[in-house]
């Protein structure tokens, strides 16, 4: 019995159409197709005889329907396009439909009430017409045409936090370091001199000491060590300094 039910149950579900059947889209599709040109045939006729009638010439008359259906349709798509990216732009779609449907609406329903003596003020509203769709169609245009913007998920937006705060401890980290370093030169420069006092004896035993420095400092400048340099780190009078330079200049020359 439960067999025989859902047996009969899928055959009903099989009869009934279903919306995404290729055949039903397809039927669809060429349903609007031919509302659409149907609906634009009629506008366009109207439309013409209203751009004759507001002076403009025949030959050229048939350009204004084809401005104005054209930017309701172009507002159309950029309606549907541009609601994915801000809200402002969504509105704006379809602010410029709506301003195109009203004249094309008025448009028609001029012709219909007769187009042998126009206002001054209808055939201005016509001759209008033309560079506002120019300049909102060219609007509409750059702005379907400029690359969207892919808003930042909840995870890409926690992840560029952590890049930034990583990026700037380690900036943070850096100049500690290097503001230690600062502080440690300082130090260096204030204390080394006492260090190095603390480090060598008052007076040295004899000349040959004397001499062990400046051979000491020979070797590690590679050029003859001063007066001053001799008398700073032997802690001896000038003349001693004097006098064991040339000892050892003249043991150099041997």
């Amino acid at each position: 019995m439960t067999a025989l039910n859902l047996t009969r149950r899928n055959s009903e579900d099989a009869r009934v159409l279903r919306p995404d059947a290729p055949g039903l889209i397809w039927a669809t599709a060429v349903g609007v197709v031919v509302i659409l040109g149907a609906a634009f045939l009629i506008s366009f006729q109207s439309l013409t005889a209203v751009a004759v009638a507001s002076r403009i010439p025949e030959w050229i008359a048939p350009a204004f329907p084809v401005a104005v259906d054209g930017l309701i349709a172009v507002a159309t798509f950029a309606a549907v396009i541009l609601e994915p990216r801000s809200r402002a732009l969504r509105v704006y779609g379809f602010l410029v439909l709506a301003l195109g449907a009203s004249i094309s609406i008025w448009a028609n329903g001029l012709h219909s009430a007769g187009t042998d003596h126009l206002d001054p003020s209808e055939r201005w509203i016509v001759g209008a017409t033309a560079p506002v769709a120019l300049v909102l169609g060219t609007h509409l245009l750059t702005l379907l045409l400029k690359p969207a913007v892919r808003p930042l998920s909840d995870l890409e937006i926690r992840q560029q936090i952590e890049v930034e705060f990583a990026a700037q401890r380690k900036a943070e980290a850096a100049a500690a370091r290097a503001a230690a370093a600062a502080d440690v030169l300082a130090a260096e420069v204030v204390v080394t001199p006492t260090v190095r006092a603390l480090r060598k004896p008052a007076v040295l035993g004899s000349r040959a000491d004397v001499i062990a420095v400046i051979d000491r400092l020979a070797a590690t400048a590679g050029v003859r060590p001063s007066i001053p340099l001799i008398v700073t780190e032997a802690k001896c009078s000038e003349s001693t300094a004097k006098r064991a330079r040339s000892e050892w200049e003249s043991a150099q020359a041997d």
